[in-house]
């Protein structure tokens, strides 16, 4: 009986974790919050080391267009 309460719970649980993996949003996980750190890391390290305003800007750029990417799945109108 215990074997059968241990299968039915680790049942319950596999399944509530494949349901939240699939319903977690993408710019919460652990890549976005890689990117956000990568981002402020170099937008950082541009700043310190004076880089010309075309560097900065690009690189704003290129997050900017990151940002949209994940942000065009999320919002959808409907």
């Amino acid at each position: 009986m215990l074997d059968k309460i241990g299968t039915l719970l680790g049942m319950l649980m596999g399944v509530s974790l494949v349901i939240f993996g699939i319903i977690w949003p993408d710019h919460l996980s652990n890549y976005y919050m890689y990117q956000f750190r990568e981002f402020e890391l170099s937008l950082e390290a541009l700043k310190v080391s004076q880089a010309p305003i075309e560097e900065i800007q690009a690189l704003k750029a290129s997050f900017k267009m990151f940002q949209e990417s994940w942000l065009l799945f999320h919002v959808s109108p409907i």
